[in-house]
């Protein structure tokens, strides 16, 4: 008989146990699940800057910021330089960055740079960013905007996480920071100041 209690009590600890770590489990999932995309927005800003000292208006950037590919892409006339910004260290996965010019009907797109890449901010460290702009002096109001998704936190990673496994039938990917990225979701938008130059 006393056999049967000792297995009775410890069936219930480990029930009990189990249950006590599920429900744990659920409650920090709870405090992740905070809207991280809009976290991620207000975390972010975008600054116009002057282009570079040099003559052909391709300089050095400093330490602090990290430089873009598309520095080279446009004549020093075409372009206009920018400085991504973060408060906090995040990761947002880039889809698009591009130009917006006010019209009559509204907000129309007037260039649009596909970048799908990953860009890691830190606070202090500014990314580096080019567009194409409209001709100086056609008095024009344009914006320039990111079109990103913020990195997957708590429940919706963990979903992400286990579609993906029943999938490939693998728990290779289980960290979610496969081939050195993450996991991104959302179709977030931040725009700059309007800018009529």
């Amino acid at each position: 008989m006393l056999g049967v209690m000792r297995t009775y009590s410890r069936r219930t600890l480990i029930v009990a146990g189990s249950v006590a770590v599920i429900g744990i489990a659920v409650a920090t999932s709870f405090i992740w699940s905070s809207d991280g995309g809009s976290l991620t927005a207000k975390a972010l800003r975008i600054d116009r800057q002057e282009l570079g000292g040099a003559g052909d208006g391709v300089s050095v950037p400093s330490t602090n910021v990290v430089a873009d590919f598309f520095r080279l892409k446009y004549s020093q006339a075409q372009r206009a330089e920018f400085h991504v910004t973060s408060s906090q260290s995040i990761a947002i996965f880039v889809r698009a960055t591009g130009v917006q010019i006010r019209t009559a009907s509204g907000w129309q797109p007037f260039s649009e740079e596909q970048r799908n890449e990953i860009w890691r901010l830190k606070p202090g460290i500014a990314r580096e960013m080019f567009v194409e702009r409209p001709e100086k002096g056609a008095e024009e109001t344009w914006r320039v905007y990111v079109h990103y998704g913020a990195e997957m936190h708590g429940p919706p990673l963990w979903k992400a996480q286990v579609r993906e496994a029943w999938r490939i039938r693998s728990f290779t990917n289980w960290t979610g920071k496969a081939w050195g990225g993450g996991r991104f979701s959302g179709r977030n938008e931040i725009l700059s100041d309007e800018l009529a130059e």
